[in-house]
């Protein structure tokens, strides 16, 4: 349960968090995090399962340790959400149209409402790896990406070169599951020299904004402590509370909120 409790304190909105149903790809998760079963059970039992719950998904379950009395009451439908239940849920988890009224349009910018918001911040300025040489990247590549994950790190910070092969491993396995996830390399590194060396020391295979263009996300998101994490969806809301509040968090743990986030996307 400690485990639980955690991601939910890591991430910043209930939309994508614990108020959301049960699925099997979180089910999947908890179990490879091993997670006890009664606690799993007690998010079911809370929460309801989001179906269908079919043969794949059970020989799925199966193949990451389920147990035969918790696939018995997965099988038994008695946790699955209503057909009305279920359409009520999918309608909570598209992306909801705010209004704003008109003497609070100077707080709530209109833009960060639109879906491409994260788009039109990246448009033009971003490279990629290619060869041994940084190339212009096309923004529009990544119209159809849910969840961006920003990563603030420098050549010169020793913490960060310890994580970024953790990082570059566990993007990999990411990216190959979740084609609508993408991370960015935002770069603190002092010149460009030094960011292109980095990015080819450690094979980065995501993305930066071209240096000098990425202070205004960095300002949005992040604070001056690095390696900094952070998951945005595309309309420009932090995901995860570094994203809100700037407190510093582990990479580690931001890392597996974005994995328990990308469970959630359908």
């Amino acid at each position: 349960m400690r485990r639980l409790l955690r991601l939910a304190a890591l991430i910043a909105f209930a939309a994508t968090s614990s108020a959301a149903p049960v699925t099997v790809k979180e089910i999947d998760f908890l179990l490879r995090q091993q997670t006890p079963e009664a606690e799993i059970l007690q998010q079911l039992e809370a929460r309801g399962l989001l179906g269908p719950f079919d043969a794949a998904a059970e020989q799925q379950l199966k193949g990451k340790g389920a147990s035969a009395g918790l696939l018995t009451i997965l099988r038994s439908g008695s946790l699955l959400l209503s057909p009305q239940q279920t359409a009520a849920a999918q309608r909570r988890a598209e992306p909801q149209s705010v209004p704003v009224p008109p003497d609070a349009r100077a707080v709530a910018a209109p833009a960060m409402l639109s879906p491409d918001h994260i788009l039109r911040q990246l448009e033009g300025k971003l490279v990629a790896m290619q060869g041994d040489e940084l190339k212009p990247f096309d923004a529009q590549s990544l119209r159809n990406v849910r969840l961006f994950v920003f990563y603030n790190s420098a050549a010169w910070c020793g913490p960060c070169r310890k994580f970024t092969p953790r990082l570059v491993q566990a993007y990999k396995v990411l990216k190959a599951a979740h084609p609508d996830f993408e991370l960015i390399f935002l770069s603190s590194d002092r010149d460009e020299f030094n960011m292109l060396s980095y990015m080819r020391s450690a094979r980065m295979p995501w993305p930066a904004m071209r240096l000098g263009t990425e202070a205004a996300l960095k300002s949005q998101y992040c604070a001056q402590s690095i390696p900094w994490l952070v998951c945005v969806d595309r309309t420009g809301r932090a995901l995860t509370t570094n994203g809100v509040d700037k407190k510093y968090l582990n990479p580690e743990e931001v890392l597996q909120a974005t994995e328990y986030l990308l469970t959630q996307m359908k």
